[in-house]
């Protein structure tokens, strides 16, 4: 594999998709932040092109850079060639956001021709739940179980030394290190570098990081309720669309359950979004409430409850401490209903039915302020190791003295 490079300065890249702009941005934007400030320069790299049977997108340039700091340089590799011709004069460390699905490998296989070092951030704080597959509907099943069966193959043609492996990745998820160390298949395969990631190195998440450095003023003046969109990519891929009916019935019972809340506890509903959501259905389907995007983790600082179906952002809502309900939906499929859940279950707060409209303030009232103690195991397994330490930190740290 190629390893000539012609100067001895190094850089920092991040490889992204500029379609998944307004996710990053809002997922990662205190690590980008934070990575800015500790490095002069940064390449920010769009690799749709070089994606197997890529699909055209059309970017808003000037969008992107507000989205970003003022010292990432915007890179859009046309093709092969003008991604290798980057690649291959330069030392650099890329940080990968896209993972290792089937339309990655090209990228990947760049990335082990010249000899390009890897790192993953993955301290969301979130649980990985697995999926149950639709027997309904074979064509949809097949798929997904194809694009499971990629990371296995990428993880093959890593160990064949066809793709790049990731040298470090890190995480927030203390239950998953404990497995590797618990089960020995695991463990040996770790150990004699079998993973797709070299090291594991656990850190603080996201989440507890902002808390400690942010310093933003905790609230109680809403009831903030995280939205599901039923025909999002990560269900249709599985059940195919959802028929208008179905949706209109979803959302009859879901106006009730969240006016029948703000009329209990007589706080003003707000409704946040995914970055990647279609604000104007939202808004359609709960036309009484404020449907906000790209505020979510602000809101929930201010949320006095939390309710939502499934969202990865409720885990701000578990280390501020606050009253959550988990709601599940008879329009939802299974696989959605047990990913609702699994959270519920994990974390310890209540579930109820979209249908339930009645509340009873004060015995519904001790029953979130009693689950909230429940937190604790969540909060120290998945979130929050070291009070005193920023998990961003960690990493810009030890990316420094490993590859700078």
């Amino acid at each position: 594999m190629a390893d000539n490079k012609n100067n001895n300065k190094k850089y920092l890249a991040i490889i992204v998709q500029y379609k998944a702009i307004d996710s990053i941005k809002t997922t990662y934007g205190f690590v980008l932040k934070k990575l800015s400030e500790s490095f002069d320069q940064i390449y920010f790299i769009n690799c749709e092109k070089l994606e197997l049977f890529y699909k055209k997108h059309n970017h808003d340039l000037s969008y992107i850079k507000k989205s970003i700091p003022d010292n990432f340089i915007l890179f859009e590799p046309q093709n092969t060639k003008e991604f290798s011709d980057f690649l291959k004069d330069k030392n650099i460390l890329v940080i990968n956001t896209f993972g290792r699905y089937f339309q990655s490998f090209k990228i990947l296989y760049l990335l082990k021709k010249f000899n390009i070092k890897q790192v993953q951030i993955n301290n969301v704080g979130q649980n990985n739940w697995s999926q149950i597959t639709n027997l309904k509907n074979p064509i949809k099943t097949i798929t997904y179980k194809t694009s499971k069966l990629t990371q296995r193959l990428s993880l093959i043609l890593a160990n064949l030394g066809l793709l790049q492996k990731v040298d470090i990745r890190f995480v927030s998820n203390r239950v998953f290190l404990k497995n590797i160390k618990k089960n020995r298949i695991k463990n040996f395969l770790y150990k004699n570098n079998f993973f797709f990631a070299k090291e594991l190195i656990e850190v603080n998440s996201m989440a507890s990081d902002i808390l400690n450095n942010e310093k933003q003023s905790i609230t109680e003046d809403y009831i903030v309720h995280l939205d599901a969109s039923l025909n999002y990519y990560h269900e249709t891929e599985l059940r195919g669309m959802l028929p208008k009916e179905e949706i209109e019935k979803h959302y009859f019972y879901l106006n009730k359950f969240l006016k029948n809340l703000s009329k209990t506890f007589h706080k003003e509903i707000k409704v946040c979004i995914h970055p990647m959501y279609d604000l104007s259905e939202h808004q359609k389907n709960l036309p009484d409430f404020e449907i906000i995007k790209f505020k979510t983790r602000d809101y929930i600082y201010k949320a006095f409850l939390v309710t939502h179906f499934d969202s990865s952002a409720i885990v701000d809502a578990v280390l501020l401490r606050k009253k959550i309900i988990g709601i599940i939906s008879d329009t939802m499929t299974k696989n959605e209903q047990e990913h609702s859940k699994a959270y519920s279950d994990l974390i310890g707060y209540m579930k109820l039915n979209s249908k339930e409209n009645k509340f009873d303030k004060t015995s519904l009232l001790i029953q979130l302020n009693k689950n909230v103690t429940n937190y604790e195991y969540y909060i120290n397994n998945y979130l929050q190791f070291d009070k005193n330490s920023l998990g961003i930190q960690k990493i810009i740290n030890t990316m420094k003295e490993r590859y700078f």
